[in-house]
């Protein structure tokens, strides 16, 4: 590390220290960079990513091939990567004098776990919702079923007292 310049250590420091993922690959998908947050989301050391591995060995590389095919930056929020057990958003740069690009990946799986979490509580608060809305439509329909026989009863017997009462007032 003698040899290196401030600004060369300082990359290297935040390489070394940011939570975030950040990897540069070359058009043949060699990797040039790979950080120490990178090293422990894809279990493959800076070494082995830098010598021997190519993206396509972690990772889908068609965000990457849009970046060097149009040479703008790209952003993807929440993508899963399921052989590694989490998500990220990606931000993608292209850097014209290396003909390289730049991926940071900030691990958004503490958020996407609580958004599935709320979605399961909101699911549930719907379900029982749900039932005691049925509840309450069978109890409407019992009472409605109960008031009906009642007032069939009055009616009749409210009828039959009228007639009696009219049959004894006519004679």
């Amino acid at each position: 590390m003698a040899n290196l310049t401030t600004r060369e250590y300082i990359a290297n420091l935040v390489l070394d220290v940011s939570p975030n993922l950040t990897i540069i690959v070359d058009s043949s998908m060699k990797f040039l960079e790979f950080s120490a947050a990178a090293e422990r989301h894809f279990k493959i050391t800076r070494d082995e990513a830098l010598s021997s591995t190519h993206l396509y060995d972690l990772m889908d590389t068609k965000d990457f091939d849009w970046v060097f095919e149009h040479k703008e930056s790209l952003r993807r929020y929440k993508v899963e990567f399921k052989k590694y057990n989490f998500y990220a958003d990606m931000l993608f740069e292209y850097i014209p004098q290396e003909d390289a690009v730049l991926c940071i990946l900030v691990d958004v799986t503490k958020e996407k776990q609580k958004e599935e979490e709320e979605f399961t509580r909101n699911v549930e608060a719907v379900e029982k919702a749900q039932s005691v809305i049925e509840n309450q439509m069978k109890m409407v329909h019992l009472i409605a079923g109960l008031l009906g026989e009642t007032t069939a009863e009055t009616k009749v017997t409210l009828t039959n007292l009228c007639q009696t009462l009219l049959g004894e007032t006519q004679e």
